[in-house]
């Protein structure tokens, strides 16, 4: 009977170094493997997020997707803010919280709301939140034009009026400011026009909003 010789790996005569080699050879290329693929990864993670956060916002203003294929993941955000009431209405005093703390028992009053007391009103806190909103939102749509603005300033003005028996938020005007040297006046305007319209703040109101933008380029 011929005898089938033995693979070179397992010969008896085979150094048992050799032997031993191969194996820590192959554990040695898969845990190079393995590195390469984590650096890779750890270093590409940063892109990616940007990627989703960027597509995130551009679906969150009713804009076309910047990035192609990007899986776009629902994410509903809830904010909460406080508001405590002593007292009647005109001789009453209250107090603002929000869960982010930037406002923690800040104080409104009638005086602060209809006349000229020290503290804070609601009006105000609108206007902040819709100016806030805006030049996010103003930013975002010019850089998808090409155009990144060195700053943006915005402030906002809020009516509010006596009327029908009560007072009612009547108009609110935003007075843009920005500085992106340059850029092109007829995209920023279409894209100041986007921003107005579009940015969640200005969609939740029912005021009448206007607004003046000037491009400094």
């Amino acid at each position: 009977m011929q005898e089938v010789p033995t693979p070179p790996y397992e010969s008896v005569d085979t150094p048992l170094t050799k032997r031993m080699c191969l194996p820590i050879r192959g554990l040695v290329c898969l845990a190079v493997l393995f590195i390469l693929a984590t650096c890779e990864r750890r270093a590409t993670m940063p892109a990616v997020r940007a990627k989703q956060r960027s597509a995130l916002w551009f679906t969150f203003f009713n804009h076309p997707e910047p990035h192609k294929g990007t899986q776009i993941t629902e994410q509903v955000m809830k904010r909460k803010a406080s508001a405590q009431w002593k007292g009647g209405l005109k001789n009453g005093k209250g107090t603002l919280t929000t869960n982010s703390g930037v406002l923690s028992g800040t104080q409104y009053s009638f005086n602060t709301r209809f006349e000229n007391g020290k503290g804070t009103n609601p009006e105000e806190l609108i206007g902040a939140a819709h100016a806030g909103c805006f030049s996010m939102a103003l930013s975002m749509i010019l850089e998808g034009a090409g155009i990144v603005p060195e700053q943006i300033d915005t402030s906002a003005t809020v009516t509010l009026e006596q009327q029908d028996g009560g007072f009612a938020i009547t108009t609110i005007h935003l007075d843009v400011e920005v500085q992106a040297a340059g850029a092109d006046q007829q995209a920023f305007e279409e894209a100041a026009a986007k921003a107005k319209a579009g940015c969640p703040v200005s969609k939740v109101l029912k005021a009448e909003i206007t607004m003046d933008a000037r491009l400094i380029a």
